[in-house]
């Protein structure tokens, strides 16, 4: 009987993809403030019925709602290309430029880095104009030595209103080699004696 191949890293990261909501939302500080405060007013027209508290309220929820459809928007008609840098040593920083234009319409407020990834960095970039291509370039640090699982590129944005960080994964697979971390001179080399030159 032929054996199954075990499944690499790359294969299952891609498996867990397909169960992976297509955005992510994170409520702010602010947020959660905002929330409250349209929670209290809600409260407060239930329990009066003033037709000035439900106005309030509608306009709260309203502001909600059109953070969701101009956060989307931001998000869609993205092209994203990851520039993989050369010679990257572990536990020390490093540029990963992203190569980012849209394709109809204007992004606003967009923070770009790795989805799922130990390399800590993001790029932030105020605005992505329509068919303008632009690098920006992000500060990253890898935790350890030896080739590291890059899977996706995820960006989010606080656009419109700061309220929510609504984030998005495009799927780009890619292997990074991470070399060990540079080592120091401790010592004065005059001061080593008989040894040889070299050791």
């Amino acid at each position: 009987p032929l054996l199954k191949r075990a499944p690499t890293i790359l294969e299952w990261k891609r498996f867990k993809a397909w169960f992976r909501p297509p955005r992510q939302l994170k409520i702010t500080a602010s947020g959660r403030v905002y929330l409250l405060i349209t929670v209290g007013v809600g409260l407060g027209a239930l329990n009066t019925g003033n037709n000035l508290l439900y106005l309030v309220l509608g306009m709260l929820l309203s502001l909600i709602i059109a953070s969701g459809v101009l956060s989307e928007r931001s998000l869609r008609h993205l092209v994203i290309k990851r520039v993989m840098p050369d010679g990257v040593f572990a536990q020390e920083p490093f540029a990963m430029p992203y190569d980012i234009r849209r394709k109809d319409g204007r992004a606003f407020a967009l923070s770009i880095g790795e989805a799922a990834s130990p390399l800590t960095g993001e790029a932030w970039i105020p605005i992505v104009e329509s068919e303008t291509s632009r690098v920006v370039r992000a500060t990253c640090t890898a935790p350890k030595r030896g080739p590291l699982v890059l899977t996706g590129i995820k960006i989010t944005t606080l656009y419109p209103f700061g309220l929510f960080a609504k984030s998005r994964v495009l799927d780009m697979p890619d292997m990074l080699v991470v070399y060990p971390r540079k080592g120091f001179v401790c010592a004065d080399p005059s001061q080593l004696g008989s040894a040889h030159p070299g050791d």
